[in-house]
Order: C-alpha cells, then sequence, then structure tokens
C-alpha cells in the first residue's frame, strides 16, 4: 500500500513539476513570440532541460541554447558594449554642455539691456569732462588727443583722481577699462535702480528653453539607466550638473581675469556671472523630475502607442521598478 502511493506521489511529481526559478529577462515564445518574463522555470524530468511553459500558447520552450556564431558572439557583443559605453559618455558631456550653453546665453542676454546703455552713458560723460579739463590745460590737451602715453606731467592743483588716471594712461579714446577700474559695481547698480532694472528680463525666456531640454534629457538618462533605482539616479544627474559647473568655472576665469574695454563687457563682468549659476541651479529641477518621470512616462506611453503583444519586448521598463510586466497584469 505504501509502495503504491509512492508510486502516485512520483507521477504526480513528474506530471506537476516544482519550479526552480522564473525567468527574468526577455525571452519569446518560439511558437507564438509571447514574452515568457516572469515565467517559471521547470526542470523537465525525461531528458533533464530547463524548460518554461508559455501561458499564450501551451508550448514548451526549451532554456538552453547553443549561439549560432561561435566566437563572434562574444566579440560582437564587446564591440556593441563599448560603442554603448561611448555613446554614454558622449551623451553625459552633451547633456552638461547644453545646460552651460544655454544657461550662457541666458547670462550674455541678461547683461546686454539697459545697464550696458547706462554705462556707456556715464562714460561719455565723464570723458566729456576730460575733454574740457583737457581743454583747459594745453600741455595735456595735445598728448591726449594724439593718443600718447604722458609719464612724469605736471597738472593743474586739484585735478580729479580720475582725470590724472585718464591724461598719464594716455589716449583720449582708450581709456575706457581705466575709467571703469575706478568704478563700484554696486554703486553703478544702485544708482541705476537695482538688480531688478539692471538685469534684461527678456533673457529668462531662455529658461524655457532650458526647462525643456533638461527636462527630456533627464527623461533619456532614467530610461538610458535601466540598473539605477532613484538614488542613482540623482547621483547621475548631479553629476551632469557639476560638469556643467566646471564649464562655468571657465568663464568665470575669463570674466575676472580680463578688463573690460568697452561697456559691453563691462556689463557682463557685473551681470552675468550671477545669472549663470541661477540659470544653471534652475537646471536642476527640470533634470531630476525627468529623470525621476522618464520611466514613468515611457511605460504609459508604450501602453498608449503599441499594441499589449508588441508590449511584451518592453517589460524591462517594468521589472528594473519591481513592478509587473503588462502581460501579467492584464492576466488578472
Amino acid at each position: 500500500m505504501k509502495a503504491d502511493q509512492e508510486k502516485i506521489d512520483l507521477q504526480a511529481e513528474i506530471a506537476s513539476p516544482q519550479p526552480i526559478s522564473i525567468i527574468v529577462g526577455d525571452r519569446l515564445c518560439v511558437h507564438c513570440g509571447y514574452n515568457l518574463t516572469g515565467q517559471s522555470i521547470f526542470r523537465e524530468s525525461h531528458y533533464d532541460l530547463l524548460i518554461a511553459r508559455c501561458p499564450e500558447c501551451g508550448s514548451v520552450t526549451s532554456l538552453q541554447d547553443y549561439p549560432s556564431l561561435g566566437r563572434w558572439a562574444n566579440r560582437w557583443a564587446g564591440v556593441a558594449a563599448g560603442l554603448w559605453v561611448f555613446l554614454l559618455l558622449a551623451m553625459w558631456a552633451g547633456s552638461s554642455g547644453a545646460i552651460f550653453g544655454i544657461s550662457m546665453a541666458t547670462a550674455m542676454e541678461a547683461s546686454s539691456g539697459p545697464f550696458r546703455s547706462y554705462i556707456d552713458d556715464q562714460f561719455q560723460e565723464w570723458k566729456i569732462e576730460q575733454e574740457a579739463l583737457a581743454a583747459n590745460n594745453p600741455s595735456t590737451a595735445n598728448s591726449a588727443t594724439n593718443n600718447t602715453a604722458i609719464q612724469g606731467i605736471t597738472l593743474p592743483t586739484g585735478t580729479p583722481a580720475q582725470a590724472q588716471v585718464f591724461f598719464r594712461g594716455g589716449g583720449l579714446y582708450t581709456n575706457f577699462s581705466k575709467w571703469w577700474d575706478l568704478q563700484d559695481n554696486a554703486a553703478l547698480i544702485k544708482q541705476f535702480g537695482g538688480w531688478r532694472q539692471a538685469v534684461d528680463n527678456d533673457a529668462f525666456y531662455f529658461w524655457i528653453l532650458l526647462t525643456l531640454l533638461a527636462f527630456a534629457m533627464g527623461c533619456f538618462w532614467g530610461i538610458a539607466l535601466l540598473k539605477q533605482r532613484r538614488r542613482g539616479l540623482l547621483i547621475w544627474a548631479s553629476l551632469i550638473i557639476a560638469t556643467s559647473c566646471v564649464f562655468a568655472i571657465f568663464a568665470f576665469v575669463d570674466w575676472f581675469t580680463t578688463d573690460a574695454y568697452y561697456p559691453r563687457s563691462a556689463s557682463e563682468h557685473v551681470i552675468a556671472p550671477p545669472i549663470l549659476v541661477l540659470s544653471i541651479a534652475f537646471a536642476v529641477i527640470p533634470l531630476f523630475t525627468g529623470v525621476l518621470l522618464g520611466r514613468p512616462i515611457a511605460r504609459r506611453l508604450t501602453r498608449i502607442l503599441l499594441p499589449p503583444r508588441l508590449l511584451n519586448s518592453l517589460s524591462t521598463l517594468w521589472i528594473t521598478d519591481g513592478l509587473e510586466p503588462p502581460h501579467l497584469q492584464s492576466s488578472r
């Protein structure tokens, strides 16, 4: 009696073997093309092969394959992996460069507004004063008109310090940088009406483009880095912003180490640096939002645009976030 029961149990085990694992990658049924992701893996008792059964058509699919390309399979896989890494590095640099470029355009446009004209007006007034002073002092008028550097000249008692720098530096029309070095930038902005008046607000229209581009790049990285969870995606987005800041350092070095020779460059030296920092900081919002919403948006769009059968090949979008693939959800 006991032997008969053991025989029955053995036959039942053969008829319904216990699953030993599940399929975690994309694998299509050889008969109907259904994606077997999430299906149980069994060991077939007669041939001792690992198999899975398609829930759609009931066909048995073997999980042991033999490569048809031999050694070239690994070679082409290595080439593809190298190209993919190169593409990711290029996109990393491109993403940072795009954020920096639009931020730089915002800064340049913000500094080309009314404050630049105000600086030019102030310089022209100062120049007229120096022309009048030069006219009252013949010994310096001819030299200033001829743009000749004057060293050790005797100026009238009470000559303003700005005029002394002007005359001793020589060049009636080439002394903007000397005049600018004597100015108090904060005082000029305050006299003009503050930062709200000095900054050209039309420049912030560039932020619309910056928002769209940063969000799109965030969605790309959210999908491209499928193995990364939220923390990893945010770290990668932070690296993109950090690289943009590195690009910005070169602009700051140029602004702080070169002289301003005309009103436009003077306005850039004052207005552009804080606007550049503000623009890069603003790009953090759409970029981080994009990397977090990239996969949900992709899943929603694939459900809308693709028929259910084609969703099987994109099930990684669900599995990577711990979600059930579409065919398992629809079967409930």
